[in-house]
């Protein structure tokens, strides 16, 4: 039973939204579209793998996507969590190309494509430092030991996996993510013993979504980029033009023309991604280049957002799903 799906990560939506609103020559514009692909494919990655853990029996599985836990000072993030009465599976989702080898004395990974050279960290010890995290956090809030076990599931089917000779076991520990199933199996056949009852599993389950907390970016300072850079109004949902122009209770977009009563809905979303999720009329009404505080109150109005205050204290506020 998938307990927490996987969904978009806010990550890449704000990377998403800031992309729209940079100028195309912005210094740090190359830079902002790399990690842009780079985490977008890591989500198409793990999308690919949930296709695997779906085929489980849904009774005998809590299945839990992009969980983000505390440890100290710190925190962790696990890809896919299995959790059953039996043992908690913990699953790092790699997608890779290229030939991938796992050297067993740097505890290095090294792709190669085309020729060339590049060293990450060893996905084994990463997943194997998650499952120490969550070892510990799990032994200072309840009494039992779960046994937990480690999996490194590659996504890309043309990626070659390799190591050094004679290292050839570390194969049980990552693989393509079409033996996904069969290292399951396997965790089935040796841990057959039932560790929690119903109760103590469900009671996991509701800690573990306790703990989690959405990894929420403050995008525009990380990338050291100045408000005033940012493009405002709305969008044309057409041919994607910035800014519409509000006449006659329409925004009409001086490119394509097109018409439409909601296309400030999307430029309210980008700002709360960018910004805050929480503004006043005077800031979202300089946002989306409104002529009056009545216009902007109207539309915001039918937005269903949240509100507190009244009058001039008025506050708005938008809910992102994690």
């Amino acid at each position: 039973m998938i307990i927490k799906p996987r969904t978009e990560p806010l990550a890449i939506k704000k990377l998403r939204a800031l992309l729209y609103r940079l100028p195309e020559q912005h210094p740090r514009r190359a830079e902002l579209e790399q990690e842009y692909s780079r985490r977008l494919a890591g989500f198409k990655g793990e999308q690919a793998v949930d296709y695997y853990t779906s085929l489980l029996p849904e009774e005998d599985y809590l299945i839990f996507h992009a969980l983000r836990l505390p440890h100290k000072q710190l925190f962790f993030q696990i890809d896919t969590l299995l959790l059953s009465q039996r043992f908690g599976l913990l699953i790092e989702i790699k997608n890779l190309s290229g030939d991938l080898f796992l050297d067993q004395h740097s505890q290095q990974l090294i792709k190669t494509v085309n020729g060339k050279n590049e060293a990450m960290s060893d996905p084994i010890l990463q997943v194997k430092r998650q499952k120490y995290q969550l070892d510990c956090l799990l032994a200072g809030r309840f009494s039992f030991k779960l046994p937990l076990l480690h999996q490194v599931a590659v996504s890309n089917t043309s990626a070659i996996l390799r190591t050094n000779p004679g290292q050839e076991h570390i194969f049980k520990e990552i693989g393509t993510a079409g033996n996904l199933l069969f290292r399951i199996k396997e965790a089935e056949q040796a841990h057959k013993k039932q560790i929690l009852t119903p109760g103590q599993l469900e009671k996991l389950k509701d800690t573990l979504l306790q703990l989690h907390e959405s990894l929420n970016l403050d995008i525009i300072s990380q990338y050291s980029i100045s408000p005033q850079e940012i493009k405002t109004g709305v969008g044309c949902p057409s041919c994607l033009q910035l800014p519409m122009t509000w006449k006659h209770g329409f925004w009409i977009c001086p490119r394509c023309l097109q018409k439409s009563r909601t296309a400030h809905l999307q430029a309210i979303y980008e700002y709360g991604l960018l910004y805050n999720t929480s503004f006043q009329n005077s800031q979202m009404r300089a946002f989306l280049q409104l002529p009056s505080i009545s216009t902007t109150s109207k539309l915001l109005s039918k937005a269903e957002l949240i509100c507190t205050g009244a009058r001039k204290y008025r506050r708005y506020h938008q809910v992102y799903d994690d």
